[in-house]
């Protein structure tokens, strides 16, 4: 009898204690960041999406996505197109009922990329925590975006350091930037973040970059949708044989472009596939 009681006790322990860890996570969301000069709408928007994902692995924080924050504003008939101050940001997170929001700026000065990330507490609404992360290339951008995630929830960031570039003979190859060095602080790096590093890329324009992000987020998940869910109610538009299909055609390798781009339709039609499909006719 007194066993039973024992595991009673203990089960009712482990509840309390999953109950208090749940009650410790800040509900937050995260804002587009502001796109500033030498910096395209269209990265800063797959910037922000790798923010919130990065943001979710910390595991300190309940995260509002993208989906539900568009469409309870737009209950409320809320614009959030140009609410770039403080007072309208608040506005946001009073609407979302969350405690705290995310909000910042990427931009280029000289050869350099410059993220600013500030916490707002919509209670007080009062700054926080302001954090700073500068890169010298497009490459170290996502490094970037893991480092600011970690700052603001408190834990340990990679430190930048600064190396003379490698010796390279005129005979050994081109080398390739290795995914396998970006893992996410849980870990390995998921499907979604492979997939987001691969339209990152295709944005800047480092093909290469791009088609070993996609065969990675292929290896791990390889079914094209237009709704995948990644955590919680997160779901995004998942496509990676079509993007994949996409690159190669910007190769000049257009057998293999068509065979990515077939493979994707054949699980999802979607119109940007179809079309890309037609260009090779």
């Amino acid at each position: 009898m007194k066993k039973f009681y024992f595991g009673l006790l203990l089960c009712f322990w482990f509840f309390l204690a999953s109950l208090f860890a749940q009650e410790t996570k800040m509900t937050v969301a995260v804002m587009e960041l502001d796109a500033k000069e030498g910096v395209s709408v269209g990265v800063a928007s797959i910037i922000s999406d790798y923010l919130r994902t990065q943001i979710v692995n910390t595991d300190k924080f309940t995260m509002v996505t993208r989906e539900n924050m568009e469409t309870i504003l737009k209950e409320q008939n809320f614009q959030i197109s140009g609410c770039t101050s403080q007072e309208c940001i608040i506005q946001v997170g009073q609407l979302l009922g969350v405690r705290k929001m995310f909000t910042g700026s990427i931009g280029k000065v000289g050869t350099t990329y410059l993220i600013n990330l500030k916490l707002i507490n919509i209670e007080t609404g009062k700054i926080e925590k302001a954090e700073p992360e500068k890169v010298k290339s497009e490459d170290e951008l996502l490094s970037a975006v893991s480092n600011l995630a970690n700052k603001m929830a408190g834990l340990s960031t990679t430190p930048e350091i600064l190396l003379p570039p490698p010796q390279i003979k005129a005979s050994q190859p081109k080398p390739i930037v290795s995914l396998e060095k970006k893992v996410s602080p849980a870990g390995d790096m998921n499907w979604w973040d492979y997939y987001g590093e691969g339209k990152i890329f295709a944005q800047l324009g480092k093909l290469e970059e791009a088609k070993n992000a996609f065969l990675g987020a292929i290896s791990l998940e390889s079914r094209d949708r237009c709704k995948a869910r990644t955590y919680g109610m997160h779901f995004i538009e998942y496509f990676p044989h079509r993007e994949l299909g996409i690159i190669y055609y910007r190769f000049g390798e257009i057998e293999k472009a068509k065979e990515e781009l077939k493979k994707s339709i054949s699980m999802e039609k979607s119109p940007k596939a179809q079309e890309y499909l037609k260009l090779m006719e």
